[in-house]
């Protein structure tokens, strides 16, 4: 057993192809804050361990424990990306590891998306208020 990177054979949306579906990894290109989510379908009978990486650190974990029916479970995260980060979805070195899909359900996904690039500006979009306005706000 070793842990293994999860791959894909279909995309829904995928811009700019920073996301290989070969290799299940995503590029970063453009630095910022992204929106990350995974659904994993794992096997009846077995468990599942499936990691968010970000380059080669573990981010957050989807767990389901074995049992006599099949879990869908859903994990996501927030990740402050710069240019050249990878992130992608690893199954972990276990045992009894075991998800399921097949080419007509996709009982696997991957999302993910820029939230907020690095250079935005919430000032230039929504108007700060004053330290008098802000008061005002909290005494109500």
């Amino acid at each position: 057993n070793q842990s293994q990177s999860i791959t894909f054979d279909h995309e829904f949306v995928n811009i700019d192809q920073h996301f290989d579906n070969n290799t299940g990894v995503f590029f970063c290109m453009i630095p910022g804050i992204y929106h990350f989510s995974f659904t994993v379908h794992t096997y009846n009978g077995y468990e599942s361990y499936v990691h968010l990486m970000k380059n080669e650190e573990i981010q957050v974990m989807n767990f389901s424990q074995s049992g006599s029916r099949s879990i869908m479970q859903t994990q996501f995260a927030l990740l402050q990306l710069k240019k050249g980060d990878r992130v992608w979805l690893r199954l972990a070195d276990r045992k009894s590891n075991a998800i399921f899909s097949d080419s007509e359900n996709m009982y696997i996904t991957f999302n993910g998306y820029l939230a907020t690039p690095e250079d935005y500006e919430l000032s230039n979009i929504i108007p700060q208020k004053t330290e008098a306005e802000k008061a005002a706000v909290l005494n109500k």
